[in-house]
């Protein structure tokens, strides 16, 4: 694909478990078309036939080793032409919208999920008391857990939880 018909943004997937010195990396990849039209008249009509004579280079970084260095590999893929001709061919009116870059982003905050483990812990719990202590008042337990939720986890900040408080 040129760079005028668009370009594909590769995103790297982890397949599995390392065993010995290597593991799958599995790759998402999202076309970015640039000219309006239909899927069949594009260079997406036959995207599977395109990476047959693909040829990728991976390269990996850690905080051990923040220097990129090269991974060899193969590069397996099971896209089916038919199946892709039979969704998006000659047949079909599906339409590409263009790509445009968005001129920014939303900020995105992002948590450790460790950190947060023992706050989702005592939610739960505490939940769980409620549900035990009012048995089959299910409004007056549904309440007391949405309170707890809302006490613990709502914040002008949706990513950084409140300090909890009990009930």
């Amino acid at each position: 694909m040129s760079e005028s018909e668009g370009t594909l943004l590769w995103v790297a997937v982890p397949g599995g478990r390392v065993s010995g010195d290597s593991a799958v990396l599995r790759a998402l990849i999202v076309p970015r078309l640039r000219t309006a039209g239909l899927v069949a008249d594009s260079v997406m009509r036959r995207w599977p036939d395109q990476l047959a004579g693909a040829d990728i280079e991976v390269t990996l970084r850690s905080e051990a080793r923040p220097t990129p260095r090269p991974v060899s590999g193969e590069l397996h893929h099971e896209a089916d032409p038919e199946v892709w001709e039979s969704f998006f061919g000659t047949e079909t009116d599906m339409k590409v919208t263009p790509y445009h870059a968005p001129d920014s982003y939303d900020y995105r905050h992002v948590e450790h999920t460790a950190a947060q483990a023992k706050l989702v812990t005592e939610t739960y719990t505490e939940a769980a008391k409620k549900v035990a202590l009012h048995g089959s008042k299910a409004a007056t337990a549904q309440s007391a857990i949405r309170k707890k939720l809302r006490e613990t986890w709502l914040d002008d900040d949706p990513g950084a939880p409140t300090t909890p408080t009990t009930t």
